[in-house]
């Protein structure tokens, strides 16, 4: 199974509707497809599952993320085992919660002590991947999508370790832009750590990750278009003129200059606004490419619809070249 977190150092760029949308998505077209929400804010878990039965879950205080890595957290013995919930034949899912941001404090000192090589510190830093990959092996799913929350503390850091490759989602403004500039070092910075905390374990009892981290590309969103056509505001043009050369610099550590973003292989997509077809998606609890007269899809918005599966298909199909996923024997 291949492991793919999305990245953003600010919210509101639109990564956790990316992820929902590409989870069905490859699931659709041939990879079994397991998604995990890594953020507190817990929005992924209830694009798929719906406020009251997420909310009926973390009451129970099982099935979710935190559920699974809590008996090690306490000090209670190891993770438990991760119950993902079934969405579709090929697509499963496991929740997040907000009890997520309880682990920060424990997670940044488990980090510090790893310097020491404290075994059980390993352990802790390792929890997230270890959960993926049960929950993976348990679904028998070809890739595994990990939405993560913004920003850069303990809780990413531990995230991010399990993560083969990484996709980074850019809203159209110099928010992402400059974010990007912060979080493209960050992970370089976090990726050489970790290689050297790994040295520094030496024989543990649990299965520690490579913390490959390895960047697959990023996705511009929310894209102006006319008449089935990505079309440029001026801002925007200004933000796209910069995009390729500050991500190669930031986030590869390479020096380019001159490419455009229609010819900057780093970029996996360009996706439009979708106006209210996301609004109308989430009352559905569906994917916008579903939608139909059932669901107050009339007139130009039913053109959107085909966009949309065209566009996400195409990302979809990009994706799994790219990070050599492997199709089920069996799909959708």
């Amino acid at each position: 199974m291949r492991t793919i977190a999305f990245v953003s150092s600010t919210g509101g760029a639109g990564k956790t509707s990316l992820v929902y949308h590409l989870a069905h998505m490859l699931a659709r077209i041939g990879y079994s497809t397991l998604a995990v929400d890594l953020d507190p804010l817990a929005t992924l878990s209830a694009l798929f599952l719906g406020e009251k039965p997420l909310e009926e879950m973390w009451d129970e205080g099982t099935h979710t993320v935190f559920s699974s890595v809590a008996p090690l957290m306490d000090g209670e013995g190891d993770i438990g085992r991760p119950k993902p919930f079934q969405v579709t034949e090929s697509l499963w899912g496991l929740a997040g919660e907000p009890a997520i941001w309880s682990l920060d404090g424990p997670l940044a000192e488990a980090r510090f002590k790893c310097y020491a090589g404290e075994r059980f510190a390993f352990s802790r830093l390792s929890i997230f991947h270890r959960v993926v990959r049960q929950a993976g092996l348990d679904t028998d799913s070809a890739v595994a999508l990990l939405d993560l929350g913004s920003g850069l503390g303990s809780i990413n850091r531990a995230a991010l370790l399990a993560a083969d490759f990484l996709v980074f989602p850019l809203a159209a403004d110099t928010f992402s832009l400059h974010g990007l500039k912060v979080l493209g070092p960050f992970i370089s910075q976090w990726r050489e750590e970790w290689m050297h905390l790994r040295k520094r374990a030496g024989h543990s009892s649990v299965e520690l990750p490579e913390g490959r981290m390895a960047p697959a590309g990023y996705v511009a969103l929310r894209l102006n278009s006319y008449g089935g056509r990505i079309v440029r505001s001026r801002s925007q043009a200004h933000w796209m003129d910069q995009l390729p050369a500050a991500y190669a610099t930031t986030v590869l550590g390479a020096e380019v200059t001159g490419t455009s973003m229609d010819d900057d292989p780093n970029c996996l997509a360009v996706l439009r606004n979708y106006a209210s077809l996301m609004s109308m998606a989430q009352e559905a609890r569906k994917p916008m490419f579903d939608l139909g007269p059932a669901d107050g899809v009339v007139g130009t918005y039913s053109q959107l619809v085909s966009n949309s599966y065209v566009d996400f298909e195409a990302l979809a199909e990009l994706l799994a070249q790219r990070c050599g996923l492997r199709k089920s024997t069996q799909g959708e």
